[in-house]
């Protein structure tokens, strides 16, 4: 894959700073109306030189002679102001009624000075294929180091890849993201099903699937909604199903249609009763995020469906009901396959947040008989806020376990408690309130606790605090 781009989008990134925009989210949600306008071009370009070859008219042509003025390649080589006055007059109003995600764009690029600079540099970004298409925008997000207004931030890439791994997709899945962020999960599905299956787009009914019915996501945020649907088309998705949307309100027609759900949600914080939708309250009863997107993931799946979900560590050992709830209704009413620890630092510098990611089918009649623990102790990069290059990785053997752990007379089958990954019973974790943090079950020996790395003990020092403060406050509440 090309990386020649890079000098050209931190080219990019440094002219938004000096013209004074400033924040990563709002580079990026510019940069993104300028990519769509030059998109758009290139597609009705493209379908011009295809109906110069077959004789036939161009079917459903984007720009006609009222706006052919508003085409990349013609507004890149008119005079500044100029320019400038068609975006901020016709251009963004071209795109609002577009539709989608773009009904509510907006132009905020300051003079037309600026708007120029900014053109004549989006116009040396590559133009090619699907993936290095996707490449370049993913390489633009990266740049992003802040969380948004919200308290939302992109899901650290490697971890995107490994999930995708994880679950392996198939070209016949149906495919959502109920808080899709910067389209991630999605972008990284589209991209491993290409790479999985060479022949995918070449036969007509797999195409047509690809194209228009594989993915579904979901964001509440309209800047994140219009991030993960220009990311999908730049990986080469034609219509991608992004729709501006908080998934914990009705979600009508949604329910029970998805055989697979990938996502990172906001998990801080509640919401007004009032605004929940009134099938997701009564099968979570909580008010909380965390509790209620897990339960929406159940919710969107098929039976038979399955999810990988990253949920914070106090899902996995917190004593209110809405949480002691659902870890029992995944051991017992579904099947639990895995809990992967992931190092706090790996959020850096967005957060330093306790997460696992949950690996299960939805089967409404149980199917756990044990659950495969593993604790990522090395990601690949320094566990501090500068995330650095380094040799120690644990995802590839994240991976390579998994495929295995199953396997009779395997490796994983004879692990024990005190290696970095391991089997516990359905009949143990019930045992123990269906807590499901590694912490619970790992056995340390003796002659071992002295050589524990120091970030590994901090990190069940929190775990173990933040058990305590959610049994002081639920002990507050019933008091």
């Amino acid at each position: 894959m090309r990386t020649d781009f890079k000098p050209v989008i931190d080219e990019l990134w440094a002219a938004f700073e000096e013209i004074g925009i400033e924040d990563g989210y709002d580079i990026v949600a510019q940069a993104t109306l300028l990519l769509a306008v030059r998109r758009l071009d290139v597609i009705h370009t493209a379908a011009e030189k295809k109906a110069r070859l077959t004789g036939r008219p161009i079917e459903s042509p984007i720009f006609d002679a009222e706006t052919e003025e508003l085409r990349w390649s013609r507004l890149k080589n008119v005079e500044g102001s100029t320019m400038f006055g068609l975006f901020e007059t016709k251009v963004v109003q071209f795109l609002r009624e577009r539709g989608g995600t773009f009904t509510d764009v907006v132009f905020t690029i300051p003079s037309p000075s600026a708007l120029s600079r900014l053109v004549d540099l989006i116009d040396k970004v590559p133009y090619l294929s699907p993936a290095d298409n996707g490449a370049v925008y993913e390489y633009l997000i990266s740049k992003i180091t802040t969380k948004n207004s919200s308290g939302g931030f992109p899901t650290p890439r490697h971890l995107v890849d490994l999930m995708v791994r994880l679950v392996d997709p198939q070209p016949g899945d149906l495919i959502a993201d109920p808080a899709s962020g910067s389209g991630g999960f999605l972008a990284y599905t589209a991209s491993y099903l290409r790479e999985r299956n060479p022949g995918l787009l070449l036969d007509e009914t797999k195409r047509a699937h690809f194209q228009h019915r594989l993915l579904h996501g979901f964001d509440n945020d309209p800047a994140f909604a219009r991030m993960s649907t220009m990311n999908l088309l730049l990986h080469g998705v034609e219509t991608p199903d992004v729709r501006r949307r908080d998934s914990l309100t009705a979600m009508t027609g949604d329910v029970g249609r998805y055989s697979l759900v990938l996502t990172n949600p906001p998990f801080n914080g509640s919401v007004e009763k009032s605004a929940l939708d009134k099938d997701l309250y009564r099968d979570v009863k909580s008010t909380t995020k965390a509790p209620l997107f897990a339960g929406r993931v159940l919710s969107l799946l098929q039976a038979g469906g399955r999810a990988a979900v990253i949920l914070p560590e106090g899902m996995l050992f917190g004593a209110q009901k809405a949480q002691l709830a659902l870890r029992k209704a995944l051991v017992d009413e579904h099947k639990l396959h895995a809990v992967i620890k992931v190092p706090p630092a790996a959020y850096e510098p967005f957060s330093a947040t306790q997460t696992a990611i949950l690996i299960f089918t939805k089967t409404g009649i149980g199917g756990t008989d044990r659950v495969w623990f593993y604790d990522i102790r090395a990601d690949g990069r320094s566990l501090d806020k500068r995330r650095m290059p380094v040799a120690e990785n644990d995802l590839p053997d994240v991976l390579a376990r998994w495929k295995t752990r199953d396997d009779p007379g395997g490796p994983e089958l004879s692990r024990e408690r005190s290696d970095q990954s391991f089997f516990v019973s359905r009949e143990e974790i019930a045992a123990n309130d269906y807590l499901l943090t590694l912490s619970r079950y790992r056995e340390i020996p003796e002659d071992a606790a002295p050589t524990r790395p120091p970030r590994e003990v901090l990190d069940d020092i929190k775990s173990l605090n933040a058990e305590i403060e959610a049994g002081i406050a639920e002990l507050e509440r019933l008091l």
